[in-house]
């Protein structure tokens, strides 16, 4: 039979276990006493900019976050979402994306239009009707009954 789960430790790192028993995502000492340092929290916004430009987003798995990694951390929180994050990047991408749509005025989101697309279409529709020998619907329907 296989071995029973592993029970997590509450001194154990965050991000899940290799089968060897390993950390995926490892903090060293030194990086935790750094993280120690900083405040608990800080802005959402300046917590998700770091961690999406941390260089660790682009390593392989698995890792150990140095005390470079930690040092110019916005807070303890944004180390922690960059671990949890480390393990699933495609969902923290995901997220990333919803999260900008909510945010981006509605104007940057609908083509504002002033009549140019409508005019481009009907000399569409007039280009095709006159190559095919089609009428157009509208033009020289005022005799036609």
């Amino acid at each position: 039979m296989g071995r029973a789960p592993r029970k997590k430790q509450r001194d154990e790192p965050i991000g899940g276990w290799l089968a060897d028993g390993s950390a995926v995502v490892a903090v060293s000492e030194r990086a935790a006493a750094r993280m120690r340092e900083l405040p608990p929290t800080a802005a959402a916004e300046e917590e998700i900019r770091w961690i999406r430009a941390h260089p660790a987003m682009l390593r392989r798995l698995p890792l150990e976050l140095t005390e470079e990694d930690v040092g110019s951390a916005p807070s303890q929180a944004a180390v922690i979402q960059l671990v949890h994050w480390l393990t699933d990047r495609g969902h923290f991408y995901q997220q990333l994306l919803m999260e900008q749509r909510k945010v981006a005025p509605l104007s940057d989101r609908v083509i504002e239009d002033e009549g140019g697309i409508e005019q481009q279409i009907e000399e569409i529709l007039r280009s095709l009707a006159e190559q095919s020998g089609w009428r157009v619907p509208g033009e020289g329907d005022e005799g036609v009954k």
